[in-house]
């Protein structure tokens, strides 16, 4: 059977987007940006409508979903509603650093440290679940393997997907299309990424990636223990099971 759905997964912060923009360059691709959450956040519930939508002669649907920031719901959203929805869609799970991501949480005024605990052991069980259920559809890549090598993980995805890898997924020339609701990206030259930058310090032509005012807030030695502590393990777990 041709697997026609792909996710791309993780807990906010965590260069998903990045990814998605990735193949929202391929004209070829339908790419979605995060429909279920969006139900949640606008009428409670989550959509689970891009299941049943037609590629519509393109390759496949490639959508992104990320887990947490403001409401603990966010914190907690099912992907899957089924085992089978499981079995019928391609994912990568995308997990940055615990601290790192924590940052970037506060940069971005996400200030609720029990919300990001959530959602990151949340992704986490997402992932787990998915292995147990079809491990054949799982990929699993931290931040740091796709910010230092985005062409050999594009094109590692591109092969499990069976969809063609195309240079232009690592130039960024076109916008989001009308499907997502990101519209503030324009024209990039080549990526030129470096370790531990997300694509907002991307060396660009003309656009600076700014969704919201960010914040000059910094974690506590308390907060920083307890990321530590409770996401540690998870993050070593994650990096062995990295392509």
């Amino acid at each position: 059977m041709q697997i026609t759905h792909k996710a791309i997964i993780s807990p906010c912060r965590s260069a998903s987007t990045a990814l998605e923009n990735c193949f929202g360059q391929e004209p070829e691709l339908r790419v979605i940006h995060q429909p279920i959450k969006s139900g949640l956040l606008r009428w409670g519930i989550e959509d689970y409508r891009i299941f049943f939508k037609k590629p519509l002669g393109a390759r496949a649907i490639i959508f992104k979903e990320t887990i947490g920031s403001r409401k603990l719901r966010t914190s907690r959203l099912i992907v899957f509603p089924s085992k089978e929805l499981v079995s019928n869609t391609d994912q990568v799970f995308i997990f940055r650093e615990p601290l790192e991501t924590w940052r970037s949480w506060l940069k971005y005024n996400y200030k609720n440290l029990d919300f990001f605990l959530i959602s990151y052991k949340h992704t986490f069980h997402l992932l787990k679940e998915s292995l147990e259920i079809a491990p054949q559809r799982v990929t699993c890549i931290t931040q740091d393997l796709f910010l230092d090598y985005p062409e050999q993980v594009l094109r590692e995805l591109c092969s499990k997907w069976e969809i063609p890898y195309r240079e232009n997924m690592l130039w960024w020339e076109r916008p989001f299309g009308s499907d997502t609701c990101l519209i503030e990206f324009s024209k990039f030259t080549k990526i030129a990424i470096h370790k531990r930058r997300v694509f907002d310090s991307l060396k660009k032509a003309e656009t600076v990636i700014r969704t919201q005012p960010q914040q000059d807030l910094h974690p506590t030695n308390e907060q920083e223990f307890e990321v530590v502590r409770q996401l540690a393990p998870i993050y070593q777990t994650v990096c062995s099971l990295s392509f």
